[in-house]
């Protein structure tokens, strides 16, 4: 019995411990350091408009200083 009053205990500590942790972000969301060249960032700001952009976004591209023509960009998101 008292094995298991422990393990629920444990389970308990465990969960209230970690769920303040599993958020990706912590405020502010809206602080980025400075991008300068050959590093750029754009801003889109969320949208109130039912099927536009719920979250405001921050995209940042390096493009290497001797590139003279983009043929195609990677967007990776989290």
């Amino acid at each position: 019995m008292s094995r298991l009053v422990s393990a629920q205990v444990w389970a308990w500590l465990l969960t209230t411990v970690c769920v303040g942790e599993l958020s990706a972000q912590h405020p502010p969301y809206d602080v980025f350091p400075e991008a300068n060249p050959p590093y750029y960032r754009v801003r889109y700001e969320a949208s109130t408009v039912t099927g536009e952009l719920p979250y405001g976004v921050n995209y940042t591209i390096w493009i290497p200083p001797n590139a003279k023509t983009l043929r195609g960009v990677i967007v990776h998101q989290h």
